[in-house]
């Protein structure tokens, strides 16, 4: 292939070879397995420490998991989660893509592994589970929202400020709220309101 090159008032010209392997060659190679399974992901999102690893493995594993598979793939996930600093730069990548990943599984798989974590799981499963609860809108009518309603009460009861910020937000979503009439409360009854 010849090229030119014009600078300013000379112009210069030279050659490039390109070289290309003969299709046949290509033929011959065995294909190369690139789809895992989603029990495969979950396996390397439990036990793999690389980074790149991890983010490939959310990734891949939320793709293929249906909401019957949600509970697992969260578990791996809270899993992978107790080996990521939130507060080290350099795992920033991951702590996002861990979340996001969280966020797209179905809620009603994901809760049992969210109640499991916030009840035992390590300090830093913990943080990423309130931390993926805050997205929950409409979730009051599963069956396990009271046993995640009674976690998240304690997470707001605790010290941590941001937890319970999380916490207190979901809770007023999620929570009734009664309106009071104050032409049918007696005036005894808003005086002890008041105190």
């Amino acid at each position: 292939m010849k090229f030119f090159v014009v600078r300013e008032s000379e112009t210069r010209y030279g050659f490039l070879r390109v070289e290309v392997q003969p299709t046949s060659a290509l033929k011959n190679d065995p294909p190369q397995p690139t789809a895992k399974s989603l029990d495969e992901w979950l396996v390397i999102l439990r036990n793999d420490r690389d980074r790149q690893q991890v983010i490939s493995a959310a990734r891949g594993g939320t793709s293929q998991a249906t909401a019957a598979d949600a509970e697992r793939a969260m578990s791996a996930l809270l899993a992978a989660a107790e080996f990521v600093d939130i507060s080290d730069q350099a795992q920033v990548s991951v702590v996002q893509e861990l979340m996001q990943t969280m966020r797209k599984l179905d809620h009603s798989g994901k809760t049992l592994a969210i109640v499991r974590a916030l009840r035992d799981g390590p300090p830093r499963s913990r943080q990423f589970a309130i931390n993926s609860v805050g997205p929950f809108k409409n979730i009051t009518t599963d069956k396990e929202f009271p046993a995640l309603a009674e976690q998240v009460l304690i997470v707001a009861a605790g010290e941590d400020l941001w937890p319970r910020v999380i916490a207190l937000g979901l809770l007023g979503e999620t929570l009734a709220v009664t309106k009071l009439d104050p032409a049918a409360v007696s005036t005894e009854e808003r005086r002890e309101m008041g105190r």
